[in-house]
């Protein structure tokens, strides 16, 4: 097996247990509060009509091998810019979602599920870093 091979395992099993745990996080404020969750079938439309892409990785063997919090947070809440800048206006909601009817409202929710979403980096960096070491 390559060097490169336990890296890029590590990363997708953390990016998918990462969208894993964003969707656990909508499900919870579905069932216990009632609010519902965005619809994910534009989000679905939008990536398949995307040309095709790279998969990059911005996470060092390092931070596989010892997660900590704060990188994993930045770069969860750091994606928000992609439905602000990039998806909601391709869908006609303006820039942060302004022409919605809650402009408020969907800036919290995306903020809340990007936030979810780098939690779950961790919680999930930390869960593969046992099972799949990588050696920094």
């Amino acid at each position: 097996m390559s060097t490169e091979a336990p890296y890029f395992l590590s990363a997708v099993a953390v990016g998918l247990g990462a969208t894993l745990f964003m969707d656990l996080w909508a499900l919870f404020l579905k069932r216990v509060f009632g609010i519902a969750s965005a619809d994910y079938c534009l989000v679905g439309r939008w990536f398949r009509h995307m040309p095709e892409g790279t998969l990059v990785a911005l996470v060092s063997g390092g931070w596989l091998a010892h997660p900590t919090l704060l990188p994993a947070l930045l770069f969860g809440v750091g994606t928000v810019l992609v439905p602000f800048l990039l998806m909601q206006p391709s869908f006609g909601l303006g820039i942060a979602a302004s022409r919605a009817p809650n402009p408020t409202q969907a800036r919290l929710r995306s903020l809340m599920a990007h936030t979810a979403f780098g939690v779950g980096l961790y919680v999930c960096a930390v869960g593969v870093s046992y099972v799949l070491p990588v050696h920094a």
